[in-house]
Formats: structure tokens, C-alpha cells, sequence
């Protein structure tokens, strides 16, 4: 199991309920109205200057699976990582 499984499998039992999955909790950010996730991804490591390199295929598979579980925040930063996209 890679590191991007584990982070997958992770994010996965934080909100499994027996063999479903919860719906993901959603809370208003300040006074705009958008309704985010309670958990996010962050992105920092996936620019390769921290923690384990990934690669393309595996960062693809990490964001699709926390949008698969409605996570729709995203933390990033024009600083992460060496900025290569």
C-alpha cells in the first residue's frame, strides 16, 4: 500500500459508518454562504519539497477519492511545494 492509498483508506475510515459511508459534514464559511467540508486536503506535500514524493497518477487518485467523499476544500497556496503547476 502506497502512501496515497493510506491517505485514501484514512480519510475513508474517518467517515465510515459499518459498511457506509457517512455524508460529509459541511459547515458555512464565515459570511459568504459557501458550505465547505469539514475535512480538507491539503496540498503542501503533493509539490514534492516535503514528506514523500507523489506521483501524478497517485495525486490524481488522492484528490478524486476526497471528491468522491465530497470533500470540496482544498488548502493551497502559490508557496506549496516547488509550485510546478
Amino acid at each position: 500500500m502506497g502512501v496515497a492509498d493510506e491517505m485514501c483508506a484514512l480519510v475513508a475510515a474517518t467517515l465510515a459508518t459499518g459498511p457506509e459511508v457517512a455524508a460529509m459534514k459541511v459547515r458555512r464559511l464565515g459570511r459568504t454562504g459557501l458550505k465547505v467540508a469539514v475535512i480538507g486536503v491539503g496540498t503542501w506535500q503533493l509539490g514534492g519539497e516535503w514528506g514523500p514524493r507523489f506521483t501524478q497518477p497517485e495525486e490524481d487518485r488522492l484528490l478524486g477519492r476526497a471528491q468522491e467523499l465530497a470533500v470540496n476544500l482544498v488548502d493551497t497556496a502559490e508557496c506549496d511545494g516547488d509550485a510546478r503547476r
